[in-house]
């Protein structure tokens, strides 16, 4: 799978640790450089989306239903075996693992790859209307527009 991944490329030590199932490789790599732990992960769940997400590329589109439930099926089976070693390195960072996380919003959000999104809640808490008290107070308004 790795070099389909990949673009034909020759996988890295980190691409073989992940996508191939090399997990002596990837119990030794998790103690590296807290970064590039972090971005590797990153890359492998960013990947595992991509390929099981509701946009099937041009590898998957061509497959048979079944076959795609069964390829998204062994996906997500694989990236749950590799989510503990994620879990530990996590833990093993303690508190900075914030850091980490902070630094990696800046990058997707200055990429605008994400976007906030707050609930009624968030707003609540700070003495706004529900939802409903929301929607309530704005049905009026609108009706009067419409006229």
């Amino acid at each position: 799978m790795s070099s389909e991944i990949l673009g034909g490329k020759a996988p890295s030590e980190w691409d073989r640790a992940l996508f191939e199932y090399d997990n002596a490789s990837l119990s030794r790599l998790i103690r590296g450089e807290p970064v590039v732990v972090y971005e590797q992960f990153q890359k492998l769940i960013t990947t595992s989306y991509k390929m099981i997400s509701s946009n099937p590329d041009e590898l998957t589109r061509k497959l048979p239903e079944d076959l795609r439930g069964k390829l998204e099926a062994s996906i997500r089976d694989q990236l749950n075996k590799k989510m503990p070693y994620f879990y530990d390195f996590r833990r093993s960072l303690g508190w900075s693992i914030q850091e980490l996380d902070i630094a990696y919003l800046r990058k997707l959000r200055r990429s605008n790859s994400v976007t906030l999104v707050l609930g009624a809640g968030v707003t609540m808490d700070a003495g706004g209307p529900s939802w409903a008290e929301l929607v309530f107070e704005e049905i009026p308004e609108l009706l009067l527009r419409l006229r």
